[in-house]
């Protein structure tokens, strides 16, 4: 019991190992959703591009991400020190694709959100405008009565 309590303190050569991991399990997520987009599912993607080659690329990322988190918190403490390093580096695959999935769908959409937020400030500032100008110019006939 104690031996799955105690912290794995990896040396520097298996932490570019386990970095290589990550870097090569990243590579091959996206080259999947790649072969998936251009090749195996090229007439699907084509017949509405914009939309289903974000569901391919976007899909694959969130089952692997979320995978990979899963498995690996699951089981993490039921190997030794092999096993937890290489689940440790499967973590971190997760942690760090689901991160990056995240924050490309978010520039990916910024422009539309964007457009929202401005189309919302413009019509803020056109209510802003009318009614101050009704409000002034109700002065302006009360004044000259």
């Amino acid at each position: 019991m104690q031996e799955m309590q105690e912290e794995i303190h990896l040396t520097k050569l298996e932490t570019v190992l386990a970095v290589g991991i990550i870097g090569c399990m990243l590579f091959a997520t996206w080259e999947l959703a790649h072969l998936m987009a251009d090749e195996w599912f090229k007439d699907w993607v084509n017949q509405g591009e914009f939309v289903r080659i974000r569901v391919i690329y976007y899909g694959i990322a969130f089952l692997m991400s979320g995978s990979a988190v899963f498995i690996t918190s699951t089981f993490a403490f039921r190997f030794r020190r092999f096993g937890q390093t290489v689940s440790r580096a499967f973590l971190w695959y997760g942690v760090l694709l689901l991160i990056s999935t995240i924050a490309i769908f978010v520039f990916d959409c910024l422009p539309e959100v964007f457009a929202g937020f401005m189309g919302a400030a413009i019509f803020i500032g056109a209510i802003f405008i009318v009614q101050r100008w009704e409000s002034q110019r109700g002065e302006f006939r009360r004044g000259s009565c």
